[in-house]
């Protein structure tokens, strides 16, 4: 099974993406693949983490069904921080919020980069 959603959760304040980015969800071995725009792949375990690194720094991320929603928890592993995924067939649409906002800034795509650059204005 694969589900395709635009990310639409711009107007909350603890978005982990910008407007727009295309996410797609695939049936991937014993979990799922989880494509983002800008970001690349992430691998989504079931009943198990499973690891990644899609620009560099590697995160862990586990999921499942909940009714007709897929939910998941992505933890970029080297930081306190994890992000929490759900995907809606029914409606088209995919959110990513930070369970707890970064104090650097809200965008994933800084935070998974190697070398870590979630302020490129003071590098």
């Amino acid at each position: 099974m694969a589900v395709s959603a635009s990310v639409v959760d711009v107007d909350v304040a603890d978005s982990a993406v910008e407007a727009g980015r295309f996410v797609s969800l695939s049936v991937d071995g014993a979990g799922w693949m989880l494509r983002i725009d800008g970001i690349g792949e992430v691998e989504i375990g079931f009943g198990v983490w499973a690891e990644s690194a899609p620009t560099g720094r590697p995160v862990c991320a586990m999921g499942a069904w909940q009714g007709d929603a897929f939910v998941a928890h992505l933890y970029v592993v080297t930081s306190p921080h994890r992000v929490d995924l759900v995907v809606d067939p029914r409606t088209g649409t995919a959110t990513l919020r930070w369970h707890t906002v970064p104090l650097t800034t809200s965008d994933l795509a800084l935070h998974l980069r190697h070398p870590l650059m979630t302020r490129p204005d003071v590098s």
